[in-house]
């Protein structure tokens, strides 16, 4: 390792209370009081690796136009790329969803700021901190908004929230195609939806457009998201009607069952792993593991086999990913499966390895990762590199592998540089040969040049000789040993390493 590390020259903090876990400092407070309706909140907290983003609430952004409309300010945010009010972000309210009374409540204890810090790290901290987050996982959810028509300031104040944090919304008319029949094109937008927003009340109930809409989404089975008062369109809820069933142990909290497991000892070295897990409302998820899925060849596969949440109800739907034995680490799995008869310890490994990542692949079905990887290698370490392109596609991440998405007639080098830009990743499997490399060293000199976040593979100790000069970067990094976990945990440490990319340091 390059230079000796002196720890005593590292500045060192107190631990922070979780009292106030954000560090959330209140920097104005004005109004609402019983003199004045008018309020101002600017206050800022720390997130992760940023100090200070900054937060303005308000109710006279648009004084004396319209109707009373709140705004919520982003004013400062690094991770949004805002650095002054010139681009801040933002969305407006309506007053009647801003809980005015609530407001007035919690200021009332002046010169005691802990009621409205505790709302702040409660409901708008999450929100911000959701926004930052929807940058490299954008939700793809979308929302039909139902309504009668006196209720749409209402339902704009829905549309600019959803729309804030990134969801994609449709709005009657707004939203309408132009020249086009009313029925038709609410029944296209439903159908499209993934979730109906509902506002209820008594006007409502008499609209014959409304009501079709909402029969309509629960018969296609959608998201139906009720608002509105319950006691008005409601008789009162029968607790005695309601069904029970006694709370799971947390020892095998996703249920998993180990249906087949034949192979992978000392007289074979096939393997042939069938097992079953539950998730949230879906009960029976099965995944199979095997390494003879095309014969001859030392492959390994992991295969969802029955997961309605990925509308896989048969073998013939079935999502899977390859890997090279190299990656599987078979020594690993094999000592895992030497406990016959307790299969607790390969239990163990299954959920916390292979779980994670279909639950993951789940989530992405409607958060989609917009991370992009450029997988840098020598070319005999190709089969290598595929591994780490099948698992990342398989979870839903873009990759750029070498030839394989080169644009014909490109210039190499402009090829590469391009890609290399346009990335927010480079995956790197160092070795000997890689620092022989013109291509491969100008590859990952570039990236680190322009900021890029960089995730090395290899042996430490075998490429410890390199880590000097132009390359002296790497040597305080984590570079990550394959050999000594399979591919399966690798993946899903890169995944959680991206899905946490507010804490990354680059």
């Amino acid at each position: 390792m390059a230079g000796k590390i002196d720890l005593s020259t590292y500045n060192t903090r107190y631990i922070k209370s979780d009292l106030n876990k954000y560090n959330i400092e209140i920097k104005e407070n004005k109004g609402p009081n019983r003199r004045t309706t008018f309020w101002l909140r600017v206050f800022t907290f720390d997130l992760a690796l940023e100090k200070g983003i900054e937060v303005r609430l308000t109710n006279f952004k648009y004084f004396g136009i319209g109707r009373p409309t709140w705004t919520m300010e982003i004013i400062k945010c690094f991770y949004l790329g805002i650095t002054d009010e010139k681009k801040m972000d933002s969305f407006d309210m309506d007053e009647e969803l801003g809980n005015r009374p609530e407001f007035l409540r919690i200021n009332d204890q002046v010169g005691n700021n802990e009621r409205l810090r505790k709302y702040l790290e409660d409901n708008i901290v999450p929100l911000v901190i959701r926004k930052i987050k929807y940058t490299k996982f954008s939700p793809q959810f979308s929302f039909f908004l139902s309504h009668k028509s006196k209720d749409k300031a209402l339902m704009e104040t829905f549309r600019n929230g959803l729309k804030f944090l990134g969801y994609r919304t449709w709005l009657d008319k707004e939203d309408m195609p132009m020249v086009t029949e009313l029925q038709g094109a609410l029944k296209v937008a439903i159908e499209e939806c993934d979730c109906l927003l509902v506002w209820l009340n008594e006007e409502y109930f008499q609209s014959d457009y409304c009501k079709a809409e909402l029969l309509y989404a629960k018969k296609l089975g959608k998201i139906i998201l009720p608002f509105g008062d319950y006691g008005k369109i409601q008789d009162k809820i029968d607790l005695y009607k309601v069904p029970i069933r006694p709370i799971k142990s947390g020892l095998n909290k996703y249920n998993i069952e180990i249906k087949e497991n034949h192979g992978l000892n000392e007289k074979t070295g096939f393997w042939w792993l069938v097992f079953t897990f539950d998730f949230a409302l879906e009960k029976g998820i099965e995944v199979r593991l095997n390494n003879f899925k095309y014969s001859g060849s030392a492959t390994w596969t992991m295969e969802i086999v029955r997961c309605l949440y990925l509308g896989i109800t048969c073998k013939d739907e079935m999502d899977s990913f390859d890997m090279v034995d190299e990656l599987a680490n078979s020594y690993e799995l094999r000592r895992l499966n030497d406990s016959v008869g307790n299969p607790e310890r390969l239990r163990k490994y299954l959920e916390d390895n292979i779980v994670p990542l279909v639950t993951r692949k789940i989530k992405y079905t409607r958060f989609s990762p917009q991370f992009s990887f450029f997988l840098s290698h020598k070319s005999k370490h190709k089969p290598l590199m595929e591994t780490f392109r099948n698992g990342l596609k398989f979870l839903g991440y873009k990759t750029w592998l070498d030839k394989d998405d080169i644009p014909l007639a490109s210039d190499l080098q402009g090829a590469l540089k391009v890609a290399v830009d346009e990335c927010d990743c480079i995956l790197v499997w160092l070795n000997e040969e890689y620092f022989q490399s013109d291509y491969c060293k100008a590859e990952l000199l570039y990236a680190n040049q322009i900021g890029k976040i960089i995730l090395p593979f290899g042996d430490y100790r075998k490429i410890l000789g390199h880590l000097k000069e132009e390359f002296e970067f790497l040597a305080n990094r984590l570079i990550f040993d394959t050999s000594k976990s399979s591919f399966f945990e690798v993946l899903r440490r890169i995944d959680n390493a991206l899905f946490e990319f507010e804490k990354l340091t680059i």
